[in-house]
């Protein structure tokens, strides 16, 4: 519920501030669903490796798996990323 004072309150020109609110937060959803469906696209075609070529690139299929279940807003290519470095952090390691 919108309370009165927010109603009468006004952002740039005369839209209420709760509208120039909802509409940014609308156009970040949207951004973050685009870029979720971008990286999705790029990770799909990992996925079409074999298990060899993903261990040449530092990758496991449970790790295109999870990339890929992840949700539509966040961006798996950055879960593939983070799961990279932290496989090879583990191999120097040894």
């Amino acid at each position: 519920m919108i309370s009165q004072y927010a109603k009468n309150r006004t952002g740039a020109g005369s839209q209420p501030i709760w509208r120039i609110s909802l509409a940014a937060a609308t156009a970040g959803f949207l951004s973050r669903l685009l870029q979720g469906a971008r990286g999705r696209s790029a990770v799909e075609h990992v996925a079409r490796l074999d298990d060899r070529m993903l261990d040449d690139i530092g990758l496991a299929r449970c790790d295109v798996d999870d990339a890929l279940k992840a949700p539509l807003t966040d961006d798996p290519t950055k879960i593939l990323a983070a799961r990279r470095r932290a496989r090879q952090l583990q191999r120097r390691a040894i």
